[in-house]
């Protein structure tokens, strides 16, 4: 979706932003009463890997070398299958927005159209991978949460904080968000139905088979509303099929997957504009294998094409516009992993990937990117970990970008463990950004890729079932781009490289999980020390606090409860409190449920003009066969 018509001001210094938070102390005390009673009547759920505890658990996102979280040296939180289960919230979107450090702003509800940042980046500077591989958008960001598998079909999602263009390449400033689908295992039949408030309507059947040595997977979800405000109705459709093939020393696995989202797009991007209508198609393919050449040595091979379909339309003045727009990325991404000893594994490898765009806007585009990479892990005794990696990407239009990147985690004893790391990323210009051009935005064909260098360290302590970490971290930004004004009065939002920046952050985590009780709680504050001579449209709107929370408990009668909620305060805006619930019981193979969202009824912006859903419920039915 290109950038349009939008107004918003933003601008944020060091000193200023700090002063501003703290100004408003008594406010934020008023909601942290409300979140206390709201963790003692009904609160839920997961902190991620943190709040399950399982210093065993294998991630795969910080590096292509697998390794236990326990020995990892990234602040990575995986989100479990049973806390995506268990979790009320009814979209992607809406998991991630209680995450740890991680910004949802959502223009609809079930994720109709939503932005991710991660530590304060731009929804640009965040990247979406499913098992792996990147799904963003060439055309523009606002297209990453396209995602083309529902929520039934993910085994688990990991999200890496910091830089990853060591691993990844492009895009990956603030963070990564990896989605691990699920591989069929065994036979299953899953089916759901619910409704709600704003005639809201939603159907699911999904299910899985497996003959010998191979499984298939499958499963098909329509959502259908009448909107909360008008013209803000949608239907969307999601399809998503996944096959393994297993053969002596190799595993093939295939997935494809499709989302169809028709909705209306009342003020999503401008208040000057009318009759607002979008529709989106977003196609999905990938072959991934994992082959076995020795004991010590596999070839890991991926090839992956995303098509991307927007179409666009509305009313201005007395006449109706509509663009279209065709993305297609195509890419092949094939390393060795070698394990050189019990403790130590390299990785090498490269990627090739080709973006091309045909649009009635921008008209026809095409550009290429190779990268050569290698990663290097070791582990001293079990205590000492050590990783580094370098990346080099060649690309059609921008030369040569370099990656490096390094960690350092020592895990003192088996209650304490210390972290570090350091890495460089940069971020390719959109084609909107290059190339978008409209009475009142305008795109620069001569923008520079963004780059970053990161750096943090933290610390983690976890006993029996009680963890908590800590994490500093520091960005130094150049060349940041972003839609600008020099004064209101400007006509156009011009996408410019606007300078540099600093983004300094701190993260807290604490959770406690005691039988079927689970508590978190986690608080994010980030600062941002850029020049201010402009009005910004995207870069400057990361919250300076956000405030999350979780619990989740069963009743004496069988019905469990789990309630969420988070509080956002952003540069020079009043701060909000969100509390979502849902409450469910099973009975045999099927089970009830009871959803809420913004039970408080608040009224806020997640994007300025975009005007948010008011309090929500819902129910519905499950069965699990």
């Amino acid at each position: 979706m290109p950038e349009k018509d939008k107004t918003t001001t933003g601008v944020s210094g060091s000193v200023t932003a700090i002063n501003a938070g703290w100004a408003n102390l008594k406010t934020i005390k008023v909601y942290a009463k409300i979140f206390v009673i709201t963790i003692f009547l009904s609160v839920p759920i997961f902190v991620g890997a943190d709040d399950d505890f399982d210093l065993e658990t294998i991630v795969v996102t910080g590096t292509r070398i697998p390794a236990s979280f326990s020995s990892a040296t990234r602040n990575v939180t995986v989100i479990e299958r049973e806390d995506i289960e268990n979790a009320p919230v009814r979209s992607v979107p809406e998991l991630l927005s209680y995450m740890l450090g991680v910004d949802i702003q959502e223009r609809g509800t079930y994720g109709t159209q939503a932005d991710v940042s991660i530590r304060g980046s731009t929804f640009q500077q965040t990247l979406i991978l499913v098992d792996g591989i990147r799904i963003n958008d060439s055309q523009t960001a606002h297209h990453n949460m396209d995602i083309p598998v529902s929520m039934t079909d993910i085994e688990r999602i990991e999200i890496l904080r910091g830089q990853g263009s060591s691993v990844y390449g492009t895009d990956a400033f603030g963070g990564v968000i990896n989605i691990i689908t699920r591989t069929p295992k065994s036979g299953r039949f899953d089916a759901e139905v619910s409704g709600g408030g704003d005639n809201t309507r939603t159907g699911l059947i999904s299910g899985s088979r497996k003959w010998g040595n191979f499984g298939q997977s499958f499963s098909a979800e329509k959502k259908t509303s009448d909107g909360f405000q008008y013209n803000t109705d949608f239907e969307i459709s999601n399809f998503t099929g996944k096959s393994s093939f297993r053969l002596p020393g190799a595993d093939f696995n295939l997935l494809l997957g499709v989302t169809d989202k028709d909705f209306g797009a009342h003020n999503f991007y401008g208040t000057v504009i009318d009759e607002e209508r979008e529709r989106t198609i977003a196609k999905f393919a990938a072959l991934n294998a994992r082959i076995s050449l020795s004991d010590r040595i596999s070839l890991e091979p991926k090839l992956y094409s995303r098509r991307h379909d927007d179409r666009f339309g509305y009313d201005y003045g007395s006449n109706f516009y509509q663009n279209e727009h065709t993305t297609q990325q195509n890419g092949i991404d094939v390393h060795i992993l070698v394990k050189l000893t019990p403790q130590t594994s390299l990785v090498s490898g490269g990627e090739f990937s080709a973006d091309k765009i045909e649009s009635s806007n921008m008209g026809n585009h095409s550009r290429r990117r190779i990268a050569p990479y290698f990663e290097y892990r070791t582990s001293v005794f079990n205590r000492l970990s050590l990783d580094f990696g370098m990346r080099a990407d060649y690309h059609s239009a921008w030369d040569r970008q370099l990656s490096p990147a390094a960690g350092l985690g020592w895990q003192i004893d088996k209650n304490w463990k210390l972290r570090s790391a350091a890495g460089r990323a940069f971020r390719c210009p959109s084609f909107t950004e290059l190339y978008y051009l409209t009475p009142s935005n305008k795109g620069d064909s001569s923008l520079k890729p963004e780059e970053s260098i990161s750096y943090e360290i933290g610390a983690d302590y976890s006993i029996n079932r009680i963890s908590c970490g800590v994490t500093v971290f520091r960005r130094r930004e150049s060349n940041i781009i972003d839609w600008i004004k020099n004064t209101p009065g400007d006509a156009q939002w011009l996408a410019k490289n606007i300078g540099r920046a600093a983004v300094n952050g701190a993260e807290i985590t604490a959770g406690i999980k005691i039988a079927s009780l689970k508590l978190s709680a986690e608080y994010v504050f980030i600062d941002m020390d850029v020049q201010k001579d402009y009005i910004s449209k995207y870069a400057l709107r990361a919250p300076e606090h956000q405030f999350s929370s979780g619990i989740e408990f069963p009743l004496i009668t069988g019905w469990v409860i789990k309630a969420q909620s988070v509080y956002k305060k952003r540069p020079d805006e009043d701060g909000y409190f969100l509390l979502s619930s849902g409450i469910s019981k099973k009975l045999g193979k099927f089970e009830i449920f009871l959803r809420g969202t913004n039970l408080l009824d608040v009224s806020y912006q997640e994007i300025i003009d975009a005007s948010s859903p008011p309090r929500w419920f819902g129910a519905g039915i499950k069965v699990k066969i």
